[in-house]
């Protein structure tokens, strides 16, 4: 049609080339994001790192997922804040996926205790904290460290598997406020500066 144009009907085609190819080069320009966004979203719904549901760590956000639309993921924090993030930085950068493989997840709680208190001591009495506890799975097992001597307190640290990380920060303060009372049973004291 173009040559067709040119050759029978004597119309200057430069003037149409040079319009439509900056015409597409402005489009192409102004909807760059919006592809990038679109063609992300489309990568994270075929790949599918994480799903509605799944509580993950981008940046310093961390959030369970309850959307993925073509331009965002939105999150949810344990504040319950909404947070939304460009599936371009979601596909490009790194996170965590706490949900996968397995909603099961590892938890740590440091403890300083004194230096006059055994340390096989210490051990049984945060242990048996530990097994009491109806959430923290008897597989795999729970271990208590002994971590670093430090300047006042030997610090410990206790290491527990439980069933799901949204529930993380309400078993760490359970296990902490029976911790307390089942050292001061024990006559182990938590010393301070």
């Amino acid at each position: 049609a173009l040559i067709l144009l040119r050759t029978h009907g004597d119309v200057n085609l430069t003037g149409l080339i040079t319009t439509s190819a900056v015409l597409t080069a402005v489009i192409g320009l102004a909807a760059q994001s919006t592809l990038s966004s679109l063609f992300s979203g489309i990568t994270l719904q075929m790949e599918r790192p994480f799903n509605i549901g799944d509580w993950i760590s981008y940046k310093e956000y961390i959030g369970q997922v309850q959307g993925i639309t073509w331009k965002t993921t939105r999150l949810i924090t344990r504040e319950d804040e909404t947070i939304y993030i460009p599936n371009t930085e979601v596909s490009t950068a790194t996170f965590k996926n706490f949900s996968r493989p397995s909603t099961r997840h590892v938890a740590k709680i440091e403890v300083g205790i004194e230096y006059d208190a055994p340390p096989n001591e210490v051990r049984r009495a945060i242990l048996n904290v530990l097994h009491a506890h109806p959430e923290v799975l008897k597989e795999p097992a729970s271990e208590v460290r002994l971590k670093t001597f430090g300047d006042f307190a030997i610090a410990y640290e206790a290491i527990f598997w439980h069933r799901d990380y949204a529930d993380e920060p309400r078993v760490k303060a359970e296990i902490n406020n029976q911790l307390w009372y089942a050292l001061h049973r024990a006559g182990i004291k938590i010393p301070f500066p």
